[in-house]
């Protein structure tokens, strides 16, 4: 049997199936959107067309919920048309960065 996009799964209701778009490939579908255009796209605004649907917090008071200000500016970008856009040259030099990984640094 088919569960995908199902309102429940195991027993756990999903509320947000209903408001997926069906679009595939988003990081291309919005390379170089602002991220809050992007969120209206797609429908993850609430009734008053300027709260987001997620909140980064679990904080009830309306005055603390985030909206689309509080994401504009933020540009999103798609990291395979970015590797398209490099020359070979510059692709693999970073991809070697990338193969080298990283350090996380503690915060105190």
């Amino acid at each position: 049997a088919t569960v995908a996009f199902a309102d429940e799964y195991q027993g756990r209701p999903t509320p947000a199936m209903g408001r997926f778009s069906g679009k595939r490939e988003w990081e291309t579908l919005y390379d170089g959107w602002d991220l809050a255009d992007a969120i209206k796209d797609l429908n993850f605004v609430r009734s008053d067309g300027k709260t987001l649907v997620p909140q980064p917090h679990m904080r009830f008071d309306d005055t603390e919920m985030w909206t689309l200000d509080d994401v504009r500016g933020n540009k999103l970008g798609s990291p395979l048309n970015a590797l398209r856009a490099m020359s070979p040259a510059d692709r693999e030099k970073h991809l070697a960065e990338y193969r080298a990984g990283f350090t996380i640094n503690p915060c105190n």
